[in-house]
């Protein structure tokens, strides 16, 4: 078989001897086992950091006490607002369906602890009746013994990849809390500046419709100035529809029962230049516990190979002994030797093979889909991080120096007062096109970090 992307091929002896050592060293504190010593072999432990691998990604722990009610981590304080790390630690501590994939790392612990036991001997006994004499035998596999390697090794493997497959279910959960609160946080702004825009367009209205009163005006004019008003007025109404299913939807990200009180949202971090694009590309297929998960499961299915060829012998230890012989008790050794002339394990062998080509593949596969997806998240944060830039730096300063310079002419009596409502009708929509390019800004921000498996400020 050729190689595959990452320096990825078969191996003689079914032994991956190249897989980063970090994704070793993953572990869970409530999940690590004691050891026990079963016929001399001690059960393969796991190393306790998954709590550390969060942390180190998230800036948040997942360690909580037992219990299903919600509960509030040591480090985050509600009382003066809720922040978006502080959200990220909310959710790994009470959001549900990470919870439940959390406990799916026992199942492979319990597989690595299976993997590292070997089999009970087996007593057979046959009872004397009429001339039949008392008789027994004792057997016991013990090809089980040099195939345990490769059995624990593959097992191990699994649980790596498990354990891998957590971090990514906790990144995902991570960054789908933070895309909840930049919408519930920006959301209030955006229906704040709704409100606002429609305070404006109905006293332009009220102003226009007196006017055409009057007959200053036409009455095409008020009416159009009270559709207006009439659309800004409902727009309004949507943005506060939003912004209230927004924190819904941030209560449900952080796992949030109907107990946890309305909470003031506190500001959201900096936005930061991304780093390199290639340089971005190299620290995702390098940390993305996604890809660490693929690398541990093409171990696994090589370590199966090696474990399909030890298995083709069958080989057993026999204790037999019966009641009547010439000097009493007799006992004698024997073996249990299943010739492989048939069945030698071709089967077997060949499923593992085909399982260690789709892990390869599959490696190969999340490879690509993790550099096209942070490639494509890095150039989408950059364009909105310049357009905000942009819009930051040009368009807000002219609308508001124009905004003042209306409200010194309509001082002086230079304009009419509709010529200022204008302007400040002008400075609310810059603000609100601001506010979503900083909100699009802030989620293209999310998606790129997700992809890199970090946040790149660290």
């Amino acid at each position: 078989m050729r190689r595959m992307e990452g320096g990825l091929g078969r191996r003689s002896r079914g032994r991956a001897v190249w897989v980063d050592r970090r994704s070793h060293r993953q572990g869970a504190r409530l999940l690590t086992a004691s050891l026990v010593t079963v016929l001399g072999c001690a059960n393969p432990s796991t190393d306790p950091d998954l709590s550390s691998e969060l942390e180190e990604r998230l800036r948040a722990g997942f360690d909580r006490p037992p219990g299903t009610e919600f509960q509030v981590p040591p480090e985050v304080r509600l009382d003066d607002g809720l922040s978006e790390n502080e959200a990220v630690a909310l959710a790994l501590w009470n959001e549900p369906r990470f919870r439940e994939a959390l406990v799916g790392l026992e199942v492979a612990e319990a597989d690595l602890w299976q993997a590292g036991l070997l089999p009970n001997p087996v007593l057979r006994l046959f009872f004397p009746l009429d001339v039949k004499q008392f008789e027994g035998t004792m057997a016991w596999a013990l090809d089980a013994l040099w195939t345990r390697p490769w059995r624990v090794a593959s097992a191990r493997n699994v649980w790596g990849e498990t354990a891998q497959r957590l971090v990514e279910t906790g990144l995902q959960t991570a960054s789908a809390t933070r895309l909840a609160f930049i919408d519930a946080r920006f959301g209030e702004g955006s229906a704040d500046l709704a409100q606002r825009r429609a305070r404006l367009s109905e006293r332009f209205a009220a102003i226009v419709a007196a006017r055409a009163k009057r007959g200053e005006v036409i009455e095409f004019q008020a009416a159009s100035r009270r559709a207006d008003a009439l659309r800004a007025r409902e727009d309004a109404v949507a943005a506060r529809q939003r912004a209230d299913r927004a924190r819904m939807a941030l209560r449900a990200a952080v796992g949030a029962d109907e107990m946890l009180p309305a909470l003031e949202l506190g500001r959201a971090r900096e936005l930061e230049e991304p780093p390199d694009a290639e340089e971005a590309k190299l620290r995702a297929l390098e940390t993305r516990p996604a890809i660490l998960a693929a690398r541990l499961r093409v171990d696994a299915a090589a370590e199966q190979i090696g474990l399909a060829k030890r298995s083709v012998v069958r080989l057993g230890v026999v204790v037999d002994s019966n009641q009547k012989g010439a000097n009493g008790w007799e006992v004698g050794p024997g073996l249990d030797v299943e010739i492989p002339l048939f069945d030698r394990n071709q089967a077997g062998i060949a499923r593992a093979e085909a399982s260690l080509e789709q892990a390869e593949w599959a490696y190969a596969g999340e490879r690509r889909r993790v550099s096209i997806e942070v490639a494509t998240a890095h150039r989408v944060y950059a364009d909105a991080l310049g357009a905000v830039e942009r819009w930051t730096a040009e368009a807000i300063p002219a609308v508001i120096r124009r905004a003042e310079l209306a409200r010194r002419a309509e001082q002086q009596g230079s304009i009419p007062y509709t010529d200022l409502i204008t302007a400040e009708l002008q400075l609310v929509d810059a603000e609100i096109r601001a506010l979503d390019l900083e909100t699009a800004a802030r989620r293209a921000l999310v998606d790129l970090e997700r992809g890199i498996g970090r946040r790149f400020d660290e």
